[in-house]
This record gives structure tokens, sequence and C-alpha cells, in this order.
């Protein structure tokens, strides 16, 4: 039998007080793999083609600068749709890590947030501005997020003004179930 990835409920519930020898090697099996099974990464690197942000959130496009799926289990890496997307039984409280190497329109501020379903999850969040030759800025966020059965999580970016550049250089993003 295949190793389920079971949520914090299922497991309380299959290993119970063992009075009846109900805590099998696979319900074993199963409690491991759902404690230590859930994460997934995006990464970037040695990006160079610019996205254009302006003052409505834009989400960013790990394919477009050289992106790539890292690795990931229960979760699902898609750099093709620029998200994470949390499987069956992912539900849980999840580590973000998020950073970001970028250049971009000089003088420019940016706001990047994760966000769930389109929503930012206000935990994950950070604000720069490049400075007047627009060089190379690293930034970095973290936070817990509480994600669902199904969640798609991706990085949105917005800027202080219209039509502004934003170039990823180097950057990940990483999700790790850790409740």
């Amino acid at each position: 039998m295949a190793d389920t990835v079971r949520n914090r409920a299922d497991l309380l519930a299959l290993f119970g007080d063992n009075t009846t020898g109900d805590c099998t090697p696979q319900r074993l099996r199963d409690g491991i793999v759902s404690i230590l099974g859930v994460a997934a990464q995006l990464y970037a690197t040695g990006a160079s083609t610019g996205q254009t942000m302006g003052t409505s959130p834009t989400t960013l496009d790990w394919g477009m600068t050289g992106g790539a799926d890292g690795l990931e289990d229960n979760a699902n890496a898609d750099k093709a749709n620029d998200k994470i997307a949390i499987g069956t039984y992912g539900a849980g409280w999840y580590l973000a890590l998020l950073t970001l190497s970028f250049s971009g329109t000089a003088s420019t501020t940016f706001t990047i947030k994760l966000a769930v379903g389109g929503t930012p999850a206000g935990a994950v969040t950070c604000k720069a501005k490049l400075d007047a030759a627009g060089s190379v800025l690293n930034v970095a966020a973290s936070g817990i997020v509480n994600l669902a059965d199904g969640d798609n999580v991706t990085v949105q970016v917005t800027a202080d003004g219209a039509t502004k550049t934003f170039t990823l250089e180097e950057g990940g993003l990483t999700l790790r179930r850790i409740r």
C-alpha cells in the first residue's frame, strides 16, 4: 500500500491511544510521510528578462525569468504557471521563505508579497527601493502561512508607478509544512 500524506486531525485519529492495537505499520509510515513530506520550491538563476509592473499586483513570472521547479513532495512547484499548488492532504501551517535579487527601473519602490489564491498573505512581504542606477538589490521575507488543500501560492509585485521594469536576477520561494 502506498504511504499517504494526511492532515493533522486524521493523524490524531489514526494513532489514538492504541488500546485496540490500531497503530499498524502502515499508519506509522503515513505519520512519517505526513510530518516530513510536504514541501516545494520555485527558483530562478541567471535570469535577464524584465517584467513590467505597475500599481496593481502582478504575479511574478518565474518561467519568463529563467525559473525552474525545485524539489517537491505533495506540493506542486509549477514555474509554467508561476505557482506552488498544495496537494491533497497538504493542508497546514507552512514556513514560507522568499529571497530575491532584482534590478529594474531606477529609483522605483517595489512591494513584494506572497499571495494565496490571488490574495496577499500579510505574513510574508517586503518593500525595497532601487537606487538611481537601478542596481541589483537583494531582499528576503519569511513567515508562517496557513494553507489548505488545493491552494495556489504565488509572488505578487507592485511598483510605485505605472510601467516599471522588474528584472529578477536570482531568487527562490520555498514552502515547508511545519504543522
